[in-house]
């Protein structure tokens, strides 16, 4: 079951008060000036449930502070326990953060106690009391709900980044070639015995989830919650049960064990985030991949690899060197509104690694743009004999070798070349 979510606009309310009826009830709770928020969840373009968040501003002595205030929350009872009211306000804390708004808020009725338990399971204090509620005229028994959002005043910059990236990525870099190449090796009679499958760094699962749509039990694991969350969304959208997944570190916490395959894709090797040395990271890889897998469990890598073309020394490099070759990775606006820019600042190669920064120009929907910069990288690019190496060293075999996931032949003496490797582990 497919569930879309829509911010309301006059069009969808009229079909929100066709559906739910009470029109008066409806109108004075979903409020669609600005500085407001309104969404709807709809199936087969049926509206099945909705919330309205409207700004709440805070009185003496805290008049120059606001929060949001949940003014309305429903779900159909055909669509309950369905995660789609814990979505609506997941979305909501996403728009109170991108505004800047210290907390939110909402009231539960004792009439209603999955809500209750729901609150209580996303975070929210709870505390009991007695209200009188206009609209029916009658006092209730039941529960203020609130959650503190931005841990200091004004925006959540942190959120904002973090957020921002992991959805732009989820539109711009979206292919699935490595997931059909990989898919395109076992389908030979050989690896009929394939069952589990270990995705390394998954994010949101561009490779994860096409695996185990075809048939396999695909274990995920990254360090970027906003990715996982992406990958969780993916999971409940599509209600796909051979998938799991953890939030760990790949560079400080075990793999795992037993797998039937592990897959380092996305060119992984240049695009680790490691205190340590970088050669020594892209080896520590090698050396976890062979020890998750059984014996005769298979690996499959792809990542850019060098001739070692350029020997200067870094101290060569002059400030202007350091600073002027910049290019966009990606750009867009994000489900909350937020506008962004992912830009490489790369100065030049030295003995086989790219000195680089990351900046990230992010300009909140109603807020003032920012600039984020990384610490400098020096990212190494391996050659493919210092690969080998590695390969060698924790017991792996190269079944199959080519330049392109098309396929192509490998040729090492190119510059800036490509390897993907299918391998056994001996």
């Amino acid at each position: 079951m497919q569930i879309i979510y829509k911010e309301i606009d006059e069009n969808l309310l009229k079909k929100i008060i066709v559906h739910y009826g009470n029109e008066e009830l409806i109108k004075s709770h979903i409020n669609l000036e600005n500085g407001n928020y309104s969404l709807a969840a709809f199936h087969e373009d049926k509206p099945v449930g909705f919330i309205s968040v409207c700004t709440q501003n805070f009185t003496v002595p805290l008049e120059d502070k606001k929060g949001a205030d949940i003014a309305i929350i429903e779900v159909d009872k055909n669509y309950r326990r369905k995660g789609i009211a814990r979505e609506l306000v997941s979305c909501a804390e996403k728009w109170a953060k991108s505004m800047g708004l210290s907390q939110i808020r909402a009231w539960s009725s004792y009439d209603k106690p999955e809500a209750i338990k729901m609150w209580h399971a996303l975070n929210y204090c709870m505390c009991p009391a007695t209200i009188w509620v206009e609209w029916c005229k009658e006092i209730v028994d039941g529960y203020h709900v609130a959650k503190r959002l931005n841990p200091t005043d004004g925006l959540d910059k942190e959120f904002l980044l973090n957020h921002w990236y992991a959805d732009i990525y989820e539109q711009k870099i979206n292919k699935t070639d490595e997931a059909e190449f990989v898919l395109s090796i076992l389908k030979d009679g050989k690896y009929n015995n394939v069952k589990t499958i270990l995705d390394v760094c998954c994010g949101g699962g561009r490779n994860t989830v096409p695996i185990a749509n075809a048939g396999y039990k695909v274990s995920g694991f990254d360090a970027d919650e906003y990715m996982l969350e992406k990958l969780q969304k993916r999971i409940e959208r599509d209600k796909i049960k051979n998938i799991s997944w953890r939030k760990s570190d790949a560079i400080k916490d075990n793999w795992g064990k037993d797998f039937d395959v592990v897959v380092l894709a996305g060119n992984i090797f240049v695009n680790i985030y490691t205190e340590g040395g970088y050669s020594e990271a892209q080896e520590l890889f090698i050396k976890k991949a062979s020890e998750c897998v059984k014996p005769g469990g298979y690996m499959y890598l792809d990542f850019d690899c060098s001739v070692h073309f350029n020997n200067d020394d870094e101290n060569d490099l002059t400030e202007t060197e350091k600073d002027t070759k910049e290019w966009i990775v990606f750009e867009g606006t994000d489900d909350i509104g937020t506008y962004g820019k992912f830009i490489m600042m790369c100065d030049k190669y030295i003995n086989g690694k790219l000195m680089a920064r990351r900046r990230f120009e992010i300009t909140p929907k109603n807020g003032e743009k920012f600039d984020f910069i990384t610490y400098r990288t020096a990212k190494h690019f391996p050659t493919f004999d210092e690969t080998k190496t590695w390969l060698d060293k924790y017991g792996w075999e190269i079944l199959r070798l080519y330049g392109s996931r098309n396929k192509e032949n490998f040729n090492e003496n190119t510059e800036g070349n490509r390897a993907v490797i299918w391998a056994r582990k001996n």
